[in-house]
C-alpha cells in the first residue's frame, strides 16, 4: 500500500512538467497563426515586388518625341524617254522591280532607222576608199613631178656646157654667132624649165595637203554620220542609265504600238539617296532644328535618320520635314513608300526620373507615388516633387534617389 502511493507521487511529478511544455507549444503555435494572419492583413495593402509592376528610378537624358508622318523620296532619278520613233515588240520589266544600269525597259524597231545605218556604213566605206585613192594619187604625182625636176636639171646643166664650149669656139671663129645664139636660146629654155619644176616640186606637198585634207574630211564627216545612225539604232533600246527601282511604267503603251519621238514612258529612282519627306503639326516646328536624331519606320523596320531640312513655311498647319537615313535600309526601301517617324527632343542632358505611372495625379508639382525604397520590403506611399513629365516619363526634383522603385499601376483601394 505504501509502495502503491509512493509509484503514484512520482508519476504525478513527471507529467506535470510534460503538461506545462505541451501547453506552451500550443499557445506558441496560435499566437504565431495569429500574428501571420495580422501581418497577411496588413501586407493587402502593402504589394510586394512580386505582386507590382514597377520601374526604377535612373539618372538619365530627359528626352520627348515628335511624331511625324511621311513617305520616302529620291535625291536622284531618271524620266525614261525614247530618243527615236519606232515600233514597240517588247516591253521586259515592270513596275517596283529593281534594275541595273543599262537595263533595257522597252524595245523598239524602225526598219528606216536600220537603213540609214547601213547607208550610213557605205558612204563611210566610200570615202575612206576616196581618201586611199587620193593618198596614192599624190604619191605617184610626186614622184613623177620629181623625175622630171630630176630631168629638167639634167638638161640644163647639159646646156650650159655646152654654151660655155660654143662661146670658146666661137671667139676663135669657128662658129657663127648665129650658132652660138641659137645655144644661149636652148640654155634659157632649159633653164626655165627647171626653174618652173622647182616651183612646182614645192608647192607640191602645199597642193597635196588641201587635196588630202579634203578627203579626210570626207572620211570624218561619214564617220559622224555613222555614229549618230548607229546611236540611233542603239536607242531603238530604250534603256536605264542609273541603278535603281522602276517606280514608274506608262500601262497605256502596248506591244506593237508605235511611238513618237520624246513620249515618256518610265521613272527610274535611285534608291541609294532616298531620304524621308515627313509633316508634323505646326505647333511642334518650334520644338525641332536641323541636326536632330530621329527613327523613321520603313514598313515595321526603325532606321536612324538625322533631321536635313525644316520647312520655312507651314502648309494646311504642317511642316515638311527632310531626314537623312544614316542606318542601313531594308530591301523594302524605295521611293513613295510610306513611313512614319519620332523625332528626338532632349530637354535635359541628365535628369533624375521614371517611367510615368498609370495613376499619376499632380498638384502644384506635387504627386503621391507608391513607391519602395531600397532596403525596404513593401511598396508605400510618398509624396514626391515632379518636374517636366512628358508622354513617358516623369522628371522627379525631390523626395526619390536613383535606385528606388515605383509602382506603374495601383489598385483602386490604394488611391
Amino acid at each position: 500500500m505504501l509502495l502503491d502511493e509512493a509509484s503514484l507521487s512520482r508519476g504525478r511529478d513527471w507529467r506535470l512538467p510534460a503538461l506545462v511544455v505541451i501547453v506552451f507549444v500550443v499557445v506558441a503555435g496560435l499566437v504565431t497563426l495569429v500574428w501571420r494572419d495580422i501581418d497577411q492583413i496588413t501586407a493587402g495593402h502593402k504589394p510586394t515586388m512580386e505582386q507590382t509592376h514597377h520601374t526604377v528610378v535612373s539618372q538619365k537624358p530627359l528626352v520627348t518625341q515628335v511624331a511625324a508622318n511621311g513617305v520616302l523620296k529620291t535625291k536622284s532619278g531618271q524620266r525614261i524617254v525614247n530618243q527615236v520613233e519606232g515600233k514597240v515588240t517588247a516591253i521586259p520589266v515592270v513596275a517596283g522591280q529593281k534594275i541595273s544600269k543599262n537595263t533595257v525597259i522597252f524595245e523598239l524597231e524602225n526598219l528606216e532607222v536600220r537603213k540609214r545605218y547601213a547607208l550610213a556604213q557605205q558612204e563611210k566605206r566610200l570615202a575612206q576608199a576616196d581618201m586611199k585613192s587620193v593618198m596614192s594619187g599624190l604619191k605617184q604625182e610626186k614622184s613623177q613631178l620629181a623625175y622630171e625636176l630630176a630631168l629638167s636639171e639634167g638638161d640644163f646643166n647639159v646646156a650650159s656646157t655646152e654654151l660655155a664650149a660654143k662661146e670658146k669656139l666661137h671667139s676663135s671663129n669657128i662658129i657663127s654667132a648665129i650658132e652660138l645664139e641659137r645655144q644661149r636660146v636652148l640654155t634659157r629654155n632649159a633653164q626655165a624649165k627647171h626653174k618652173l619644176l622647182q616651183q612646182q616640186f614645192q608647192q607640191f606637198d602645199e597642193q597635196a595637203n588641201s587635196k588630202l585634207e579634203t578627203a579626210k574630211l570626207k572620211v570624218e564627216q561619214t564617220l559622224t554620220n555613222e555614229t549618230m545612225a548607229a546611236q540611233d539604232v542603239a536607242m531603238l533600246q530604250v534603256r536605264s542609265d542609273i541603278d535603281g527601282v522602276l517606280q514608274e511604267v506608262d500601262s497605256s503603251v502596248f506591244v506593237g504600238e508605235w511611238l513618237g519621238v520624246g513620249k515618256n514612258l518610265a521613272l527610274v529612282s535611285d534608291t541609294s539617296k532616298l531620304f524621308a519627306e515627313v509633316r508634323i503639326n505646326a505647333s511642334d516646328v518650334q520644338k525641332v532644328h536641323v541636326g536632330q536624331a530621329a527613327d523613321v519606320n520603313i514598313k515595321g523596320l526603325p532606321i536612324s535618320a538625322t533631321v536635313s531640312r525644316i520647312a520655312p513655311r507651314a502648309e494646311h498647319n504642317q511642316v515638311q520635314i527632310d531626314m537623312e537615313l544614316t542606318g542601313q535600309l531594308p530591301a523594302t526601301a524605295m521611293p513613295f513608300v510610306e513611313v512614319s517617324a519620332a523625332i528626338t527632343l532632349v530637354h535635359k542632358e541628365s535628369a533624375l526620373q521614371i517611367e510615368k505611372p498609370s495613376y499619376l495625379r499632380v498638384d502644384n508639382h506635387h504627386a503621391q507615388l507608391l513607391v519602395k525604397k531600397q532596403g525596404e520590403r513593401h511598396f508605400t506611399w510618398r509624396n514626391v516633387e515632379v518636374g517636366m513629365i512628358t508622354t513617358n516619363a516623369v522628371e522627379i526634383v525631390a523626395g526619390l534617389d536613383k535606385g528606388d522603385f515605383v509602382a506603374l499601376d495601383a489598385h483602386e483601394d490604394d488611391l
